[in-house]
């Protein structure tokens, strides 16, 4: 696929700009803001689609924006083109007819892949670049698994993908065959269950279960009254030791502060962090100290040869020379060669001229040599012969054609009345001289429709729909009436036009934009109180998810409930006891027992979760109250936006105007005004049209009379029909006088051809005498033809060249063993100075040049490592004095506190450091108090807290486990007794299970283990195929590892070429015993680079060569889906190369274009003369400069100008 031409219709700042590109290279160039970026973006769109929200579109609305382009596909050129509503081709039948992109759909997706993979910038080109070298990118899979083979990752996964139909860890996944067979095998278990249930019923075992219910119900109410006593007893004896440690913390903590001064919580953290930091402080500058030492002795030790360090310089550049000279050494050599084959050449040539006689070249040269002069003339006198046969044949082949023409223009032409059509030529010069009526109605006419047409794209510009005043009312309707003699047509009445006032606009605009900013100011309010609402409830149900905290008054309710049940069992007691009623009062004293317990327990579980739903409920209150604020303004915003929308609609409106977008409105005004302005023409057009319409008929009717005595009557025809038929008879008569013209005119061209003939006969006999004269004067054959004495000149002359030639390369030769001995004097030079031995090196002194280059090396880098230590002592000299300061700073404040102390209290002997550690223990007992609090208000919840700490010191703990272990004994017999009948209950009701449906659960239960035999199986071969799986992607990645891919080889065949050999290859390290993958570059001498160890410029160029071998394969994966290939676009990718590599680049960019068209744009105009030495065919397409910013003020007093808003 190819763009030839693309053309911006509407786009951006621009309008009909036009862009020419060429088949393969396209170099675009043009200075900043000439307007690449844009073009860029317009050939995204072109391909894949305007995105939403459009871009580009600040200088025309969406509707307008237009992109053209005249494209060849497949051998067929199409032009299309592209706007906000889809692509269309432009055709004669159809012109907006809907047309498929045969390179693609486009969208979204599309413009990403094309970006990323053939649209490429500077930045892109290093970014991509960088995360190629490090394993990722979109190339990554393209470079490190195509030698590997596609089908191999295909079968891991498809073997994924069998794994994941047997298992998925994820629990939700009860799809999976695994999680399926596991699902039925439960379901079915279920099933089996459930049928045991549904047997007939067994009386017998009925009966005696109903009574053993009976008795454990019993059992059940005295073990609750039990068990309320044994409770108490239990809270008193746990609550024991809490109390009594609880008692010890109170006293202790009177007496700590009895003996002396304590410090707060305050002031002590300050003596803490203060202390602490001195000590750290102190430690820093004895640490920076030694360190500073420890630089000094190594900076010592350091030895930096000066005189060589003066010299490196000159020695990198003898050293970078030597391969040059080196190669000029070899050149001088290939000259001289070259001159003895040039000089073997001259004598070949000579053979066939001069005899081999024993002479040299040069003497045969001499004997063949004509002067210049006579050289000259023999040319001059060999074409004139030549162009005198030319003439003469010439001169004959025009006579006879002069008199052909002669004789087939012997007819002559009949007669017209000269007369009569000069009437009519009268007539008509009169209807078409300037100023009269016909030619001023003509005019008229013409801005007429002029003027209409600038009025209809004005109002289709400002989107008019015609509204308004009512369209035949007005001046344009009164003449529509009064016109009616006139043409038809000639008055249309206008539907008015206005102009809404500049000053409504603008305070109208100002209010919409205002209210839609309130809006959306309230929107994001009343959404963010919504998240807060959201988060609020998310953290109370999260609260209320780990159960409904007991509140105080619950518990009350429910020891209320059990007094009641209990005060009722008393009075069932008391009267006449009936055993069902006896029965139903003991079992609900039972159940509100129990219930008390329970809510007691959940009130000591739950008593951190009672403040903390408390305050998240208090939290989702304040969030609902400042989102019913939020929602209100919201509402109060949309209100005032709707009303500020239905002003500025109700403006446009009134003026008949489609209501425009705020930014649009201003442009809208033009184009009304422009409508306005057009109107007036129009208007004044019409009257025109008016005065001239009577005088208009005359100049036609006298036309017409004229026309009839010519003998061209033209009945009822109009006057532009009449001027027709006037020129056609005026050119009929010029025809005529014509055709007695040209046969005089010919006749008397025959005869100036026969003479023309016989003089240029007269002038080749001449020149043919003296040829042959000069001939004979130069010693020359006198047969000698001028094609043959050319023949014999040029083979001279070749002689003469090889000659001149050999001894240039003699000269150069020896220019070129000066260069490479000076060189060599140089280089002895500055052995003898700085190596030892240097007197050996005086034979070769390019021998020792590697080894002088090494210890220039090891100098310089002695002199940096110097430079650095120099630094790092500064550095720590500097650190040391900080950590002075710090330890000051810490002393003050210590110092302060002591002081402030000293005020406000007496301090003992041990001064801070006694009432810290005070403080210190204060603090400590304080944590311990509040802790056994807790524990004892968790230990014992029913009972008082203070009555238990001041009773502990005088309550022995045998007394309490006396009273608690009498409780408990009486509890665990009833328990047992219950026990025991709830067991006898358990083996009658599994009797009765037993006996009821036992045949269906059987075979229901081998039905389960079918379905759990299936699932096994199916895990089975889920741990064989998860095996296959891992082993093959393991493999897989060390074989990739380990082998480079085609398209790194192309890469590192672009590479090379790219950096004139110096880079030969890319591939991945030689060491991958560490795993993942990486790119390094391969020297020309094997030596591996990093890309983080390559200069800027040829990491760009490793850079380019893999996106280039990349876009090779891509276009290549195109062509097999049967898709053209897309143009390539490079902006700016050869900023950072030299103009040798840029040469190199432009040549390999213009071989790839010969497959695919490539767009290289560049703000560089010498990369132009660059690509003309690469010897490749490119098109260069220039940009014109930006337009020129008028300096209406002084740039001080512009950015001084405050900004609007």
């Amino acid at each position: 696929m190819l763009i030839r031409s693309l053309t911006l219709q509407r786009y951006g700042g621009y309008e009909n700009r036009e862009l020419t590109l060429g088949p393969g290279l396209t170099i675009v160039t043009g200075p900043n803001e000439a307007g690449k970026t844009t073009l860029l973006d317009a050939l995204s769109d072109l391909l894949w689609g305007m995105p939403r929200p459009v871009r580009n579109a600040w200088a025309f609305s969406p509707a307008r924006l237009g992109i053209a382009a005249r494209t060849e596909c497949g051998g067929r050129e199409v032009t299309v083109r592209r706007t906000t509503r889809g692509l269309f081709s432009s055709r004669e039948d159809e012109p907006d007819a809907p047309y498929d992109a045969p390179w693609g759909p486009g969208g979204a997706d599309a413009r990403k892949r094309w970006r990323q993979g053939f649209g490429l910038g500077h930045e892109d080109l290093r970014e991509g670049g960088r995360r190629l070298c490090a394993g990722g990118g979109d190339l990554a899979e393209l470079v490190f698994t195509a030698r590997s083979g596609r089908d191999v990752r295909a079968v891991v996964g498809a073997l994924d993908g069998e794994a994941d139909k047997l298992f998925k860890e994820h629990k939700g996944n009860k799809t999976v065959e695994v999680r399926a067979a596991m699902g039925r095998y439960e379901q079915t278990e279920s099933a089996a269950a459930e049928q045991m249930a549904k047997a007939g019923e067994v009386t017998a075992l009925v009966e005696e279960i109903g009574r053993l219910e009976r008795r454990a119900a019993e059992l059940a109410r005295s073990r609750s009254l039990a068990a309320t006593g044994s409770d108490r007893a239990r809270q008193a004896v746990r609550g024991h030791e809490p109390a009594r440690v609880l008692a010890a913390l109170r006293a202790e903590r009177a007496a700590l502060e009895a003996s002396g001064v304590v410090l707060d919580a305050g002031r002590l953290e300050e003596f803490e962090l203060a202390s602490a930091e001195l000590d750290t402080a102190s430690d820093e500058l004895a640490e920076h100290r030694a360190s500073a030492e420890d630089l000094r002795e190594r900076r010592s030790a350091l030895d930096v040869d000066d005189r060589l360090v003066a010299d490196a310089p000159r020695v990198r550049e003898l050293d970078s020379a030597a391969q040059a000279r080196a190669a000029d050494a070899e050149r001088a050599a290939a000259l001289r060669a070259e001159a003895a084959d040039d000089y073997r050449r001259a004598e070949e040539a000579l053979a066939g001229l001069v005899a081999e006689d024993g002479r040299s070249a040069a003497q045969r040269l001499a004997a063949v040599h004509l002067p210049a002069d006579r050289a000259r003339d023999l040319d001059a006198l060999a074409d004139a012969l030549r162009g005198a046969d030319a003439e003469t044949d010439r001169a004959e082949e025009t006579h006879r054609a002069a008199l052909a023409e002669v004789r087939s223009a012997a007819d002559g032409a009949a007669g017209l009345d000269l007369d009569r059509v000069g009437r009519v030529a009268e007539v008509r010069q009169a209807i078409e001289a300037e100023g009269s009526a016909a030619a001023l109605s003509r005019v008229a006419i013409t801005e007429r429709a002029r003027a209409r047409t600038r009025r209809a794209e004005a109002l289709a510009a400002a989107g008019h729909t015609g509204g308004g005043a009512p369209a035949g009312t007005g001046r344009h309707a009164e003449k529509a009436s009064g016109a009616a003699a006139e043409p038809p047509g000639l008055f249309e009445a206008d539907a008015p036009i206005s102009v809404p006032p500049a000053r409504d606009v603008r305070r109208l605009r100002s209010a919409l934009r205002t209210a839609e900013q309130d809006t959306a100011a309230a929107a994001r309010d009343a959404g963010t109180a919504r998240d807060r609402v959201r988060t609020a409830t998310e953290a109370r149900d999260a609260v209320a998810a780990q159960g409904r905290p007991v509140d105080a008054g619950t518990l009350s309710g429910a020891r209320e409930e059990r007094d009641r049940q209990v005060a009722a069992l008393v009075e069932v007691l008391r009267g006449e006891i009936d055993a069902a009623d006896l029965a139903g009062a003991a079992a609900r004293v039972e159940r509100a027992i129990g219930a008390a317990d329970r809510v007691a327990d959940d009130m000591i579980d739950s008593a951190d979760r009672v403040a903390d739903l408390a305050h998240r409920e208090a939290e989702l209150s304040t969030a609902r109250d400042a989102l019913t604020v939020a929602e209100e303004a919201a509402e109060t915003a949309g209100r005032a936006q709707r009303e500020a929308e239905a002003g500025w609609a109700a403006l446009w409106t009134g003026h008949g105007v489609a209501t425009p977008e705020p930014d649009e409105a201003d442009a809208v005004c033009a184009a009304l005004a422009d409508a306005v302005r057009a109107q007036g023409e129009i208007d004044e057009a019409d009257e025109r049209l008016e005065r001239l319409s009577g005088q208009a008929r005359t100049q036609q009717e006298a036309l017409a009379v004229a026309l009839a005595g010519a003998g061209r009557t033209r009945a009822g025809a109009d006057l532009d029909t009449l001027l027709v038929a006037a020129a056609d008879l005026a050119a009929e008569a010029d025809r005529a006088r014509d055709r007695r013209v040209l046969l005089a005119r010919l006749r008397a061209d025959a005869e100036r051809a026969g003479g023309a003939a016989d003089a240029a006969r007269h002038e080749r006999d001449r020149a043919a005498l003296r040829w042959r004269f000069a001939l004979g004067s130069a010693g020359l054959p006198a047969d000698l033809e001028p094609d043959g004495w050319a023949t014999r000149r040029d083979t001279v002359a070749d002689a003469q060249d090889a000659g001149a030639h050999a001894r240039r390369c003699e000269a150069e030769a020896a220019t070129l063993q000066k260069a490479v001995d000076a060189h060599r004097r140089a280089v002895a030079t500055l052995v003898r100075t700085h190596l030892h031995g240097a007197a050996a090196a005086e034979a070769d002194p390019q021998a020792r040049l590697s080894e002088l280059a090494d210890r220039v090396r090891e100098v310089t880098a002695a002199a940096v490592s110097a430079a650095h230590l120099d630094d790092a002592i500064a550095a720590a000299e500097d650190a040391a004095v900080r950590a002075a300061r710090a330890a000051a700073s810490s002393r003050s404040v210590l110092d302060r506190l002591a002081v402030e102390l000293a005020l406000t209290e007496t301090l003992d002997d041990g001064g801070m450091e006694a009432a810290a550690e005070r403080g210190a223990r204060a603090v400590e007992l304080d944590h311990h108090i509040a802790e056994a609090a807790r524990l004892l208000a968790a230990a014992a919840p029913d009972l008082d807290a203070d009555e238990l700490v001041a009773s502990a010191p005088e309550t022995e703990t045998g007394a309490l486990d006396e009273t608690r272990a009498r409780s408990e004994e009486t509890e665990r017999e009833l328990e047992v007794a219950h026990a025991d009948v709830r067991e006898q209950l358990g083996g009658l009701r599994a009797r009765r299970r037993e006996l009821e449906g036992a045949d269906e659960a059987a075979l229901l239960h081998a039905e389960a283990q079918e379905h759990l035999a299936r699932a096994a199986d199916a895990a089975e071969r889920y741990l064989v195929v998860h095996l296959q799986r891992e082993i093959l992607r393991r493999e897989l990645d060390s074989y990739e590892r380990t082998h480079a891919s085609p398209l790194l080889v192309d890469a590192g065949r672009l590479l090379e070429r790219l950096t004139s050999g110096r880079f030969v290859a890319l591939r991945p390290p030689a060491d991958v015993a560490a795993g993942g993958r990486s790119l390094v570059a391969v020297r020309a001498d094997g030596e591996e680079l990093a890309p983080s160890r390559l200069s800027e410029g040829t990491a760009d160029q490793v850079h380019l060569a893999l996106r280039l071998a990349g876009i090779g394969q891509l276009q290549a994966d195109r062509a097999a889906s049967g898709l053209p290939p897309v143009p390539v676009v490079l902006d700016d990718v050869l900023m950072t190369f030299d103009d040798e590599r840029a040469v190199a680049a432009t040549g390999v960019l213009a071989e790839l274009a010969r497959d695919y068209q490539v767009l290289l744009f560049t703000h560089h105009d010498h990369l132009v003369a660059l690509a003309d030495r690469a010897g490749q065919d490119f098109t260069v397409a220039t940009l014109s400069p930006p337009a020129q910013v008028d300096t209406v003020v002084d740039p001080d007093a512009a950015r001084a100008t405050p900004v609007a808003g």
